[in-house]
């Protein structure tokens, strides 16, 4: 019995000394979680003040994105009709009040010339010169591209997109939309519960009317009870507390975040504050919960059968494995099914590259043929000459070294057409800074032999900044001497698009002829326009044009108009692809009276470039 008692008091002992460990070790992890917490929060409010701003960008630019493709819309702009302007816009506003719930959004048309054209939020009021010191709209309007950034405006300050709004390819615009800056801090409050202020310098407070505090900044917003002036140290109005007590609570300040508007200027800051009371309430709490279920626990386990325990975490393990498996064959019959689609869309791109080729290379050797006949035939003449001189007793070494450099110059002339016509069908391997006058000379020379046999006239004009010449000359402007027209790219491919755009030209030109037996006056317009951003090439033509119902089919793959065995449909996909996918320009096609103009817009200095 004394045995036993023993024992039991032994057992006790050490179920006390290990229960104590655990609550000193728990206390202890519980503190350390309690710290990492605090640190957690930081980063955490950290990411989501970079990632907000990035996601209203993206919202705004989807929403500019709609607008100006909206053609209602820009024709009421450009026709100056402002209430009717007004009344297609209520839907494109309701859609960003729901995306920035308890935020002021704005929506607004500047003229081309930077006055307000309408302001949703409040349309009567309109004819402002807001570009005079708007940075953001001044740019825009200078440059016809997109920007985004944090702007002070008159009444509020937030974050804005603005896009050029162009109709035939001039400026007549530009659309703003834009959300106040307080949005962000009812999305961290609503993922995070922290409290947040926005607190701005002196020179923002003046824009926007507000009063300073004595550490010389003015509250935008502030979701808490706590005054500003309270947060900063006495006599350093930059430099924040790290804490603070107020109304009886103690706050930790998680730290401070600049805010820069469009050009860079300090606006401001944000401020992020969580109640370090209610946090420490919650973890002493948490470790309560677990002593109270680690002791039941325990107790559990000692009256628990420990066959069942057992049993319980083998069937348990058993049933993880079979989901384990499930979920393996899963994953891996996906993947398959992903290999074997990667596969055949490898294959399909190539036999759509095979047949392209196959295409250029047999419109290809019809110019060859037409290229080589003259030198061809210039060669059965000097053959000729040379029996009738062996006869007439005129043959001599002076008549044969002439004979043989005349020769010699058309045979070099027909070796040098064959590398030309070789390099179209080498694929280039990777980026190189091709000069476009040169290519559209080379393509020109290659093809006006073939189209002069189909009374095709080619016509080749270069612009390099102020001055026009013929490409097709050997001269050029010293503008584009010094590299003005040059690019980089992928050399071949940009050859075989060109080369498409030429055949389809005399494919349409020669359809006119077929279809209204009319006289032969084929012509193919080619002007290359190069400024200091881009570089323009348009392929104008008289051939039959393009119908408005099939004018945004062209460029589908496999699309044709036409006859059967004449056309593969993939010429212009393909060259579209290269233009826009590979160089970062686009390719588009509209009719011009007479015919069609296709126009390729490269810009000199894209990431892709």
């Amino acid at each position: 019995m004394k045995v036993k008692n023993r024992t039991i008091f032994m057992l006790a002992g050490i179920l006390a000394v290990v229960t104590c460990v655990y609550l000193l070790d728990e206390w202890y992890r519980f503190n350390k979680h309690l710290e990492l917490l605090r640190k957690d929060n930081v980063i955490a409010v950290s990411k989501l003040f970079k990632m907000l701003p990035d996601r209203a960008d993206k919202v705004l630019r989807a929403y500019t994105h709609l607008i100006v493709t909206d053609k209602d819309v820009i024709t009421s702009f450009e026709k100056g009709d402002r209430k009717e302007l007004n009344t297609l816009l209520q839907p494109y506003v309701k859609l960003l009040n729901e995306s920035f719930p308890k935020s002021t959004s704005v929506l607004t048309f500047h003229s081309a010339e930077g006055k307000v054209f309408l302001r949703t939020l409040v349309p009567e009021i309109y004819g402002d010169i807001s570009a005079n010191y708007r940075p953001m709209l001044r740019d825009v309007l200078k440059t016809g591209q997109p920007a985004s950034g944090l702007e002070v405006c008159t009444k509020i300050m937030g974050f804005r997109h603005m896009t050029p709004v162009v109709r035939d390819g001039k400026l007549i615009g530009v659309l703003e939309v834009g959300t106040d800056i307080s949005f962000m801090a009812s999305r961290l409050q609503a993922v995070s519960s922290i409290k947040s202020a926005v607190m701005v310098n002196q020179f923002v407070a003046s824009r926007l009317k507000l009063k300073t505090g004595d550490n010389g900044r003015a509250v935008y917003y502030n979701d808490s009870v706590i005054p500003s002036d309270v947060l900063f140290e006495s006599g350093r109005k930059d430099v924040l507390k790290k804490s603070i007590n107020y109304g009886g609570d103690r706050y930790d300040i998680l730290g401070d975040f600049s805010l820069h508007d469009y050009s860079g200027s300090d606006l401001g800051q944000f401020v992020f504050l969580v109640k370090a009371g209610s946090m420490e309430g919650w973890m002493r709490s948490h470790l309560l919960h677990v002593f109270i279920i680690g002791g039941l626990g325990a107790l559990l386990m000692i009256f628990v059968a420990r066959k069942g325990i057992i049993d319980s975490v083998a069937e348990l393990e058993k049933s993880h494995e079979a989901v384990l498996n499930e979920l393996r064959l899963t994953n891996h019959n996906l993947e398959e099914k992903i290999r074997r689609e990667v596969e055949n869309c490898r294959i399909k791109d190539q036999i759509i590259n095979q047949q392209q080729k196959v295409a250029d290379m047999g419109l290809m050797l019809s110019a060859l043929a037409h290229h080589w006949r003259q030198p061809i035939n210039a060669v059965g003449l000097y053959v000729q000459d040379l029996a009738d001189a062996y006869r007439n007793g005129d043959l001599n070494m002076q008549y044969i070294d002439e004979f043989e450099k005349n020769n010699m110059q058309l045979l070099n002339k027909l070796s040098e057409s064959i590398d030309k016509y070789r390099t179209f069908f080498e694929p280039s391997v990777e980026k190189e800074r091709f000069d476009v006058v040169e290519i559209l000379k080379e393509t020109g020379e290659i093809l006006r032999a073939t189209l002069s046999s189909q009374d095709v006239k080619l016509t080749m004009t270069c612009r390099c900044g102020d001055s026009d010449f013929d490409c097709m000359l050997s001269e050029k402007s010293p503008a584009c001497e010094n590299g003005y027209g040059h690019i980089n790219g992928f050399l071949n491919e940009f050859k075989q698009t060109l080369l498409n755009l030429l055949y389809n030209s005399v494919d349409a030109i020669r359809a006119r002829y077929a279809a209204q037996d009319c006289e032969h006056d084929g012509l193919i317009a080619v002007t290359m326009i190069a400024d200091d951003n881009t570089i323009r090439i348009s392929v104008a033509d008289n051939g039959t044009g393009i119908s408005d119902e099939i004018m945004d089919k062209v460029f589908n793959p496999f699309y044709t108009t036409k006859e059967a065995g004449k056309g593969t449909g993939i010429g212009l996909y393909m060259a579209k692809t290269v233009i826009e996918k590979y160089m970062c320009g686009s390719l588009t096609a509209k009719n011009n009276g007479r015919g069609v103009t296709m126009e390729i817009v490269l810009p000199k200095n894209s990431p892709c470039m």
